[in-house]
C-alpha cells in the first residue's frame, strides 16, 4: 500500500517490479496518510490491514514502513524471520512502551485480533493519556491528534498481543553521530553497527536530503 498523496510514479513502479523477483501488487490507501494523524489516517491503515489479512497466512508478517526510512542492515529482518514475535519494532517510551512509527512488523494472527478491537474507545484512551503528557490533543475530537504509533501499540496490547521492542533505530540524537551546528552528521562503519534503520524525520533532527547522502555513503562501502 502506498500513500494516496505520494504514490510511486509509473517509471518507479516498473523499476520496482523489475528489481523485486516476486509478484508485486501496488495499491494506494483510501485517504492520504503522510501526516500520521487523524481519523482518515486511522481508517486508511485499518482498511489496508483488513484487506491484507484476507490474503496472508496467520504466520506471515506485514511490514509498515515510512518513505523516509532507510535500512542500513538486515538485523530487524533476521528477527522477523525467527517468527517468535507477534509484533516487532523500535523501542520508545513515555507514559507507555510502544513501537516507533517509522517501521514495524505485525503477524497475521495478531492483525486478525487488532481489526476486531473497538477503535473509538482506544483512540479516546490514547488521547487522554497524551493530553496528560502535555501533547496536543482534544477529548472532543480525539481522532484529530492521536499518534499512530501509540494507537497501534495500544490496540496490540488491548487485543492481548505482545510487542517485542528492541533498539533497531539509529537515532541522530545518539552520541554515535558526529553533529555539526545541528544540520550535518557523519556516519562511520563503526557507529552504525548493531542498528537496522535510520528514520529521516524532523522529529529526529534530520531532513530528507540527508537520506540521499546516507544512501550514497552506504553504496560507496559495497
Amino acid at each position: 500500500y502506498m500513500d494516496k498523496k505520494g504514490s510511486f510514479t509509473r517509471p518507479q513502479r516498473k523499476q520496482l517490479q523489475k528489481d523485486i523477483p516476486l509478484p508485486l501488487r501496488l495499491r494506494t490507501t483510501k485517504y492520504p496518510v503522510w501526516q500520521g494523524l487523524g481519523a482518515k489516517f486511522i481508517v486508511s491503515q485499518l482498511i489496508a490491514l483488513r484487506q491484507i489479512r484476507q490474503e496472508i497466512d496467520h504466520n506471515d508478517y506485514v511490514m509498515k514502513v515510512d518513505s523516509d526510512v532507510l535500512f542500513i542492515s538486515d538485523i530487524i529482518f533476521r528477527e522477523v524471520i525467527k517468527g517468535q514475535s507477534e509484533a516487532l519494532g523500535q523501542y520508545k517510551k513515555d507514559y507507555m512502551e510502544f513501537m516507533e512509527g517509522g517501521s514495524y512488523f505485525l503477524k497475521g494472527s495478531l492483525i486478525s485480533r487488532i481489526v476486531r478491537e473497538p477503535i473509538e474507545a482506544c483512540v479516546k484512551q490514547v488521547s487522554r493519556e497524551e493530553i496528560k503528557l502535555g501533547f496536543k490533543g482534544s477529548l472532543r475530537k480525539p481522532f484529530k491528534f492521536v499518534g499512530e504509533d501509540r494507537l497501534v501499540s495500544k490496540l496490540i496490547m488491548q487485543s492481548g498481543g505482545k510487542i517485542r521492542l528492541k533498539n533497531f533505530l539509529l537515532n541522530p540524537l545518539h552520541p554515535a553521530y558526529t553533529r555539526n551546528k545541528g544540520s550535518k552528521f557523519e556516519l562511520t562503519e563503526d557507529n552504525i553497527k548493531g542498528y537496522s534503520y535510520i528514520h529521516f524525520t524532523r522529529w529526529y533532527g534530520l531532513k530528507k536530503e540527508h537520506m540521499l547522502k546516507t544512501w550514497q555513503w552506504l553504496c560507496s562501502k559495497d
